[in-house]
């Protein structure tokens, strides 16, 4: 059973926070409320609120404010935040949204009206956290894939080695089938990693690679699939089992594409390559 979203009120008059409360709470809305600024933040960070209702007018810290500091904190900065006000000039309402604010009531407000509007905004949150979970876990499977991938090229390496220890150790008459099984078997696994990656890549992550060619159109395409490894936070060990490049290529490779993107190096690669999506 889904539980109720959590609405956070905060408004100076109690009369006001008190209509809202009773309406909230009719409609199964799990409620809170702070009556300054100061306390609503302290709220917010000992609870998950799905949304806020925030008045603007307060002594002290208005609601300017209070979003400004709301935008600032890691687990408050995707909570929507609908400014409550009297207030309906064009400069008012324009500063609320560049502050981050998404809506705005004005007072007196109507019930019906807020109701809409919070059930609108509540409804596309949860669209979006849907979707960031979802993003999270084809991550995680992508992830998981590419590793596996890793660990079988490792393995099959591995039994390289051995079959030809053993041709070497034996000199039978077997020495011609088991360089023909060592042939085959490096044919099988040589560049049939990334094909398998890079099919599930696609189909995970199908606009990466145009947006970040839409982006740095000067990339050559083998620079386009070391983004979409680094994307995966993989190590460039898991990188150069996949690809059979060295560390030191991958390392030069790596330099020279951060180059193009135009990062310093105090920048995040991995970080500004999460941020295209």
């Amino acid at each position: 059973m889904n539980r109720p979203s959590n609405i956070l009120i905060v408004d100076d008059i109690p009369s006001n926070i008190r209509l809202m409360v009773s309406l909230l709470d009719d409609k199964g809305y799990s409620v809170s409320y702070a009556q300054s600024g100061p306390h609503a933040i302290e709220l917010c960070e000992k609870v998950s609120f799905d949304l806020i209702l925030l008045d603007i007018m307060m002594p002290g810290m208005d609601g300017f404010e209070v979003c400004k500091v709301l935008k600032t904190m890691e687990h408050t900065k995707d909570v929507p935040v609908v400014f409550l006000t009297a207030r309906t000039d064009q400069i008012s309402v324009l500063k609320g949204f560049e502050i981050g604010g998404i809506d705005y009531v004005t007072k007196p407000f109507s019930e019906m009206e807020l109701l809409v509007r919070i059930s609108t905004h509540l409804e596309l949150k949860h669209a979006r956290d849907a979707l960031a979970h979802e993003l999270d876990f084809k991550k995680k499977v992508m992830t998981e894939n590419a590793l596996y991938i890793t660990r079988r090229n490792e393995l099959s390496n591995a039994i390289i080695d051995d079959l030809r220890n053993i041709n070497k150790d034996t000199h039978n008459e077997f020495s011609d089938k088991i360089l023909s099984a060592i042939s085959k078997l490096r044919s099988l696994i040589q560049g049939q990693g990334f094909k398998e990656f890079e099919i599930r890549f696609e189909q995970e992550h199908s606009d990466f690679k145009e947006r970040i060619f839409a982006l740095h159109p000067e990339l050559t395409p083998n620079e386009i699939k070391l983004c979409t490894f680094l994307r995966l936070n993989m190590s460039s060990k898991e990188i150069s089992e996949i690809t059979h490049q060295s560390l030191r290529a991958l390392e030069t490779a790596r330099s020279r594409m951060r180059k193009k993107l135009g990062l310093e190096r105090s920048d995040n690669l991995v970080k500004y390559l999460h941020g295209i999506s």
